[in-house]
């Protein structure tokens, strides 16, 4: 199976479009290709390179979905995602990560239950 680790939140809230210059526009906008990861059916969950940043997945949530630098630049406004498909990132999938065999997620439109075995 493939997974995917994505690092949503340094790409657009760290970057002062230095990735625009170092890799120019077409990679820059599709660093952290959550969108994509999407529609090829990827499973993806986010990750923070602590100490560079400091941990806090709603962040990386919001830059999911906003993917906007620091500058206020749009960095892949086509690789945006839905606010639900970013908080699955950070509380549904990770468990589904580590393995398919361990770990139970059950969706009630009231809340996400997880358990781990």
């Amino acid at each position: 199976d493939i997974k995917a680790s994505c690092t949503g939140t340094a790409v657009a809230l760290l970057t002062d479009d230095v990735h625009l210059v170092n890799f120019g526009k077409q990679r820059a906008e599709n660093i952290s290709c959550t969108a994509s990861a999407l529609k090829n059916h990827i499973p993806f969950t986010f990750h923070q390179d602590t100490p560079v940043i400091l941990p806090d997945m709603l962040e990386s949530v919001w830059a999911a979905v906003n993917r906007i630098t620091k500058n206020g630049v749009v960095l892949g406004e086509q690789q945006r995602i839905s606010v639900l498909e970013a908080l699955k990132a950070v509380t549904i999938t990770p468990p589904i990560s580590i393995s398919r065999r361990t770990a139970r997620v059950h969706w009630r439109p009231e809340s996400w239950q997880i358990w781990l075995f």
